[in-house]
């Protein structure tokens, strides 16, 4: 299926129409002054810092980081990086506190214990089961970090300095189920972020027209997905009855349960690497991923069943 049929079948855009990336003029321009800007590595030092003096003001912080990093960061840096260090402290806190509560690590041994019973019952049961996730690609993430400069200069890319802005350039999202015998099924890749209107078109439009009765949907917890919301539940019952598909939902804050996070990993670094050899432009992701995929098409159902048995049949 080509992605201008699966644009039409899903209402989405599936090929990207901007044609450059960043304006010509501003290829080199880092995206603002290089002294308000700070690094990752400068943030987690930062942090560390912080962590270390948590009640010394802002003037405290940007001498003691101008003398380290060895130009001038002023106080309205640090403020900035301060509340952002602080939101991802606070997300990072939440997700591993979560994580390791009792109630998730029963849902997590539930969840292993149905998949070995209908494993023990159905020994063909990993062949009817489709994996479901979603990757993005934000477009800071498609130019190189690192590299080569003469002597005394500094490598300098056509991205931003700052790689934390989430506003440079497009996003595009790309959803695709992952099955033990057919490899990526029903992949669609687009400009955009996911939400629930293009999960159900995409799975009522591309995913269950390659499905066959009895086959089994895992996804994940996402919002999109349903996983905290009963009326997207409601909309998918309906769909699911009428192609004969069960569907399942792994426990939430376990990723490494979901074979397609693997697929997901090797996409980025593919396309990655594409983008780097010049082989793919980063202003067509689109293109780059169904290049990708089109060049591994013979493999790539071996490789997913590589994933699947690593978590599943041989556990």
């Amino acid at each position: 299926m080509t992605p201008t049929e699966l644009a039409r079948q899903t209402g989405v855009t599936a090929v990207a129409v901007r044609k450059t990336l960043v304006p010509r003029s501003a290829q080199n321009a880092h995206g603002g002054d290089r002294r308000s800007i700070l690094s990752a590595e400068g943030k987690l030092f930062l942090h560390d810092l912080i962590m270390k003096y948590p009640k010394l003001r802002s003037p405290f912080y940007a001498r003691y980081m101008s003398m380290v990093v060895g130009r001038r960061i002023t106080t309205d840096v640090i403020d900035n990086v301060k509340a952002e260090l602080k939101l991802t402290l606070k997300k990072a806190l939440v997700v591993y506190s979560e994580a390791c509560t009792e109630a998730v690590y029963a849902s997590q041994e539930a969840f292993k214990a149905a998949i070995r019973h209908r494993i023990a019952h159905y020994p063909n049961h990993l062949d009817r089961c489709i994996w479901v996730d979603v990757t993005g690609f934000a477009a800071p993430e498609l130019y190189e970090a690192r590299g080569h400069a003469p002597i005394g200069q500094h490598f300098i890319d056509r991205q931003p300095s700052d790689r934390a802005s989430k506003e440079f350039g497009d996003h595009h999202d790309v959803i695709v189920g992952i099955n033990r015998l057919s490899g990526p099924m029903g992949l669609l890749a687009y400009e955009g972020h996911t939400n629930a209107a293009i999960f159900l078109n995409w799975l009522k439009y591309v995913l269950l027209q390659e499905t066959c009765p009895g086959d089994h949907i895992y996804l994940d917890q996402a919002s999109y997905f349903g996983g905290n919301s009963p009326a997207i539940r409601a909309m998918m019952r309906p769909i699911l009855r009428t192609a004969g598909v069960n569907l399942h939902y792994i426990p939430a804050r376990s990723p490494l349960y979901n074979p397609e996070e693997m697929f997901n990993g090797w996409l980025k670094n593919g396309v990655r690497k594409a983008v780097a050899e010049g082989r793919s432009h980063p202003d067509n992701v689109v293109q780059a991923v169904l290049d990708l995929v089109d060049e591994h098409e013979d493999r790539l159902p071996s490789i997913c069943r590589g994933w699947i048995d690593y978590l599943y049949a041989h556990g």
